[in-house]
């Protein structure tokens, strides 16, 4: 994923600092045994929401221990493994594996190509024993991408159609384009529950995609990686929970990416539907909205006030400090 799914720190005590540490520690060290040391790399924040968040519905055995490690060699560090922190592992690497392909495929990034190439063993080995989770990633990467790719053929033809007015009729020709829609449409914070949405996965050719296209692919793909058990009776509202955020935090990304994209041309849908900021910021909210009312539906008890500051504080901080520092430059 992208970072943002985090505590808030402040709102919390500090045994509940420690326990998130401990999770933090226990899926470095999953990633590790599990797929080797060079993936810790991959190691995000939104994994140990995951990891936390199902060890919290599905109470598994806990093991507790403490040891040293290659980034704190020093002091022996306390941590916790079940066995949601180990599908927790698996998942971060392939998110990550598949994460590095398309920087690469997008920007030709080198670092990011060689990234890919050191996880594609582990990610093997990760097929291997999860192959419904990476059927899945693979599948919902391949749709999103053909959204972007289908979005930005759009936009390059509309930006000729647009040149070629200007020269047919002057400037006056271009001033009926209006906006395309909002990322967030009628009942989007529920446009989750529908399955694959194969409409928006396979736009018409030659047609725009809808605004909201790739984010609601990108939470299907996070609704079937939150189905930790896909048949059991919390499959559904982990699907629910995990389509939403994975929704929200696309759009968040949008929101964070949109003056770089906006400069270098690269596929963004705010950028795209020329998005305000009192749009943005609407958006997100009532995106969030529909996280937080799914989140409250599961019957969480171990970890709550640690997972409530994730989803009602931390996934926003990011946000507000770049809004705090725009707001800084302008004053």
């Amino acid at each position: 994923m992208f970072g943002y799914v985090a505590p808030a720190w402040d709102g919390l005590s500090e045994a509940e600092r420690e326990r998130y540490r401990e999770a933090y520690c226990g899926l470095c060290r999953a990633i590790g045994e599990r797929c080797g040391q060079r993936c810790r790399c991959a190691l995000t924040h939104d994994l140990v929401f995951l990891s936390l968040l199902l060890g919290s519905l599905y109470e598994p055995r806990e093991h507790a221990g403490a040891g040293r490690c290659a980034p704190h060699p020093m002091k022996p560090h306390r941590f916790v493994r079940t066995e949601c922190v180990d599908y927790a592992a698996d998942a971060t690497v392939a998110l990550a594996y598949h994460k590095a392909l398309d920087d690469w495929r997008d920007d030709r990034s080198v670092r990011a190509r060689a990234f890919a190439r050191a996880l594609a063993g582990p990610y093997r080995a990760v097929r291997a024993r999860n192959p419904r989770m990476c059927g899945a990633i693979e599948a919902g990467v391949a749709d999103i991408a053909a959204i972007e790719e289908a979005a930005r053929g759009v936009a390059v033809r509309a930006q000729g159609a647009t040149d070629e007015a200007k020269r047919m009729e002057g400037a006056a020709a271009a001033q009926g384009a209006s906006r395309a829609g909002r990322v967030v449409r009628a009942g989007g914070a529920a446009n989750d529950e529908g399955g694959a949405h194969a409409r928006d996965a396979a736009p018409c050719a030659g047609a725009a995609p809808a605004p909201d296209a790739a984010a609601n692919r990108f939470g299907v793909l996070m609704g079937e990686l939150f189905a930790y058990r896909p048949d059991d009776f919390w499959s559904d509202d982990l699907r629910r929970l995990g389509a939403r955020l994975g929704k929200f935090v696309y759009v968040m990304d949008a929101a964070m990416d949109y003056e770089d994209d906006r400069v270098s041309g690269s596929y963004n849908p705010l950028v795209a539907i020329g998005a305000d900021a009192e749009d943005v910021r609407e958006d997100l909210t009532l995106l969030m909205a529909g996280v937080a009312e799914a989140f409250e539906r599961l019957p969480l008890e171990r970890d709550l006030r640690l997972l409530r500051s994730v989803v009602y504080a931390g996934v926003w901080r990011k946000y507000n400090a770049r809004e705090n520092d725009k707001e800084k430059r302008r004053g």
